[in-house]
């Protein structure tokens, strides 16, 4: 009708044509055989314009013809781009190029390939797992060299910092001129053209620019990709010699040395068979169980307090809850991984297996104050996992001792530790995996998942009970009772409108009930969400 057809043959070549308008914009890449769910979340390719447009086509073939050469081509080049990377890093870097190779195109191009590119695999569960190989391999650097191996777990942690800040991986992978061959530019005919063919401007009012250089971010996310490959397919020890090669690291730490200590300490039976029970691993060198649980109130303890081995092994779970969930058949995307990682990591859930285990009894401690904090933690599990702010000294220690089977036995035996401690809850969450996510309420972080449900439109604020002076707090207040003026009063909202609200005695507790509030009702009604995202935009 637009064209004044009143009769048209279906077998005529403007019905052809008019099919060819109506292809969508985008097609998963995805095979026919390809399961439903899978078709359902996979990333689309976005097509080239030509294929929408709305002008009478002399030959429809033709017009096909014009628009698969551009896909093809746009896949050779990334085919390409991803063999001139390994050839560059087997010239210039011989183990990354030998393992690249070993890797093979398919593999690199995954790891060259940013979200923007708009394709079904990009970097992103790799640069996300390469972070905590990373994190563990900086982490032995530091407890192996000489000159910081006996610094306090603050000056460590800050050293670790810089060693991984986004700044210094930026300028390693210009150093390395791994930038040159990132994949972001998208199937799109105002950004992408064959990289041997020029763009001519007739009008530059109507043209984009070229797309820019990538991100130092992107950088920086690439070289952790790159490890997280090699961590992959080739384990930990070859993630190692990489980041030597390549200047992330400067000691060879696959073998952690002995660490020295103040003085003898005698050998404590009862200890060395709790640790080896509670994490599944022998311990060798008894003064490090020592170290291990020793609070630093112990002043007069000629022995370190657990602080050194607590920041190891907060590297070693963060690796093993990464390389678990990494591994999962479900392949879950980066913002499920992050809930579930910080479900499995948090203090809470430590705390939990710590004090399950009888963690709190072996610690060795000079505040007076901790039995009765003991005993209230005990009472708070009685309402549940995350109404409860637990005495951080429990997953502390629960970390420090697998801390101290990973620098006594290496980092094979580290992981197998902190896999054997975590178990129970890794246990859980396969349970919870092959259920649908409205069976997660109440399980998952809450924070986290009310974060991955609502992030862009809510807010939380945490204010003490005896603060809250005006009309909207004290509605918050009288909704959720009172705690005599000493609690917390944790306030998800909107804009100004309270969504839900929560008091506790503690903030972890407050903010930890009010998110899992919230995240039930937007569950229970899903229409929720656009609504209260509809009032932001507004």
């Amino acid at each position: 009708e637009k064209y004044g057809v009143t009769t048209l043959c279906p077998t005529s070549k403007l019905f052809v044509a008019k099919r060819v308008w109506d292809m969508p914009h985008s097609h998963s890449v995805l095979g026919p055989g390809a399961a439903e769910e899978d078709v359902a979340h996979a990333a689309n390719l976005e097509l080239p314009a030509e294929v929408c447009q709305e002008s009478p086509m002399a030959d429809p073939s033709i017009v096909l013809q014009s628009t698969l050469l551009p896909q093809f081509l746009y896949l050779v080049e990334r085919r390409l781009t991803a063999e001139a990377f390994i050839r560059h890093c087997q010239e210039n870097y011989e183990v990354l190029g030998e393992c690249l190779s070993r890797a093979g195109p398919d593999s690199v191009m995954e790891v060259l390939t940013t979200k923007t590119c708009r394709m079904p695999q990009n970097y992103e569960r790799l640069e996300w797992l390469g972070d905590a190989v990373l994190k563990l391999v900086q982490t032995d650097s530091l407890l192996q060299y000489s000159d910081t191996s006996y610094l306090h777990e603050g000056y460590l942690h800050m050293l670790r910092s810089v060693m991984g800040s986004n700044e210094r991986l930026e300028r390693v992978a210009e150093e390395c001129g791994f930038n040159h061959f990132i994949l972001s530019c998208p199937l799109n005919r105002e950004e992408w053209r064959p990289s041997r063919l020029q763009l001519r401007k007739h009008d530059d009012s109507s043209t984009k620019a070229l797309p820019p250089t990538p991100s130092g971010k992107v950088c920086a996310d690439v070289v952790e990709a790159i490890l997280g490959l090699i961590f992959v397919q080739f384990g930990f020890a070859k993630s190692v010699e990489v980041s030597l090669e390549i200047g992330l690291t400067f000691v060879n730490a696959d073998k952690l040395s002995r660490r020295d200590f103040w003085s003898a300490l005698e050998d404590d039976g009862e200890l060395l068979a709790f640790a080896t029970n509670f994490t599944g691993q022998p311990i060798s060198d008894p003064r490090l169980l020592h170290e291990a649980v020793t609070h630093p109130s112990c002043v007069s303890k000629p022995c370190r307090s657990y602080q050194t081995l607590e920041w190891a092994g907060d590297a070693a779970v963060c690796l093993a809850a990464r390389n678990w969930l990494f591994h999962k058949k479900e392949k879950l995307s980066v913002p499920t991984l992050v809930v579930l990682e910080s479900t499995l990591t948090s203090n809470q859930s430590l705390a939990y297996i710590g004090h399950l285990n009888g963690v709190q009894r072996i610690i060795d401690h000079r505040m007076s104050e901790l039995p009765g904090r003991f005993e209230s933690y005990k009472f708070q599990l009685t309402r549940g996992l995350w109404a409860t702010d637990p005495p951080k000294v429990i997953p502390d220690v629960v970390e420090s001792l697998i801390g101290a089977v990973h620098v006594d036995q290496g980092v094979e035996a580290g992981q197998e530790a902190a896999a054997y401690v975590l178990r129970p809850l890794l246990d859980s969450v396969s349970k919870l995996l092959n259920n649908d996510l409205q069976d997660w309420v109440g399980v998952i972080h809450p924070k986290q998942h009310l974060y991955e449900l609502a992030a862009d439109f809510v807010n939380i604020k945490v204010i003490k009970e005896d603060k809250c002076n005006s009309m909207y707090l004290k509605d918050a207040v009288n909704l959720c009772g009172r705690k005599d003026g000493n609690g917390y009063v944790a306030i998800v909202g909107c804009k100004s409108m309270i969504i839900g609200a929560a008091i506790e005695s503690s903030k972890t507790g407050a903010v930890n009930v009010a998110c899992a509030l919230v995240v039930e009702m937007l569950k229970a009604k899903p229409s929720l969400v656009s609504q209260l995202r509809g009032m932001m935009l507004s």
